[in-house]
This record gives C-alpha cells, sequence and structure tokens, in this order.
C-alpha cells in the first residue's frame, strides 16, 4: 500500500512538472538568440556607427546588451509577434542611460519595431535603426 501511494506521489510530482516546464517554451519565435550588432543607425542624421563586440541576447522574458565593460539586462514586456511590437524596461538593473546610448537606445523603457528570421534581426526605435545577425 505504501508503495502505491508512493508511486501515485511520484507520478503527480512528474505532472506537475512538466505542466509548470511546458510553460516556459520559447514563445518569441525567430527573436530568441544570440546576436551580434551589424550597424546602429541614427535616424535624425544618417549617421551610422559599426560597433565592436557589442551582442543582444534574446531569452523568453529577457533581453541582455552585451559589451565590453559593458551588461544591462532588461525585461521585456510586451511582445507581439503579428505586430512586431516589443516594449523592453532596463530599469531593473543600475544602468547608465550613455551605455543604453551605445546601442542606440535613448528612452526606457524602449519600444522596438522587430522584424527578424532565423539569421538576421532588426531593432528599430523612433531614434535609431539596430541592424544584427545571429551569432
Amino acid at each position: 500500500m505504501a508503495k502505491k501511494i508512493f508511486l501515485s506521489c511520484v507520478f503527480m510530482m512528474s505532472v506537475l512538472l512538466l505542466t509548470v516546464a511546458c510553460n516556459r517554451v520559447n514563445h518569441d519565435g525567430a527573436v530568441d538568440g544570440y546576436w551580434m550588432v551589424e550597424s546602429i543607425e541614427t535616424k535624425s542624421d544618417g549617421s551610422m556607427r559599426y560597433p565592436d563586440r557589442h551582442m543582444v541576447c534574446v531569452q523568453l522574458e529577457i533581453m541582455q546588451l552585451r559589451a565590453p565593460f559593458m551588461l544591462a539586462s532588461g525585461e521585456i514586456m510586451a511582445y507581439d509577434k503579428e505586430t512586431g511590437v516589443m516594449t523592453v524596461d532596463f530599469r531593473s538593473g543600475s544602468i547608465e542611460p550613455e551605455a543604453l546610448a551605445n546601442y542606440g537606445i535613448y528612452e526606457n523603457p524602449v519600444t522596438f519595431h522587430v522584424d527578424a528570421d532565423r539569421k538576421k534581426l532588426v531593432l528599430t526605435t523612433p531614434t535609431s535603426v539596430i541592424k544584427c545577425k545571429r551569432y
């Protein structure tokens, strides 16, 4: 009898674990991944920057910006795959506005228009266009 109860408990815990684990699937589609920034265009004057070793990492509800001597994490507040609009809030960390400006991000939280496939990612804000390739 004790063995049956034990096996029932193990089965129920397995079902519960699988139910919770399945909730954390990749729901951002082509956006999820590790991206290397190729260029940042400033819309106001058309200037282009080609940063060295600037990365964007998107996984589930987190976006990280990585560059030499900098790491910024932001919470993805909303992402609508159909309209391609993503809002990210970088206020949870101690990131300075100047560090975000290195990525062409001048407001926080920031809303991106996202154009992505499995090889490229383009994040467009009212002030900048950030072009990335999968790393």
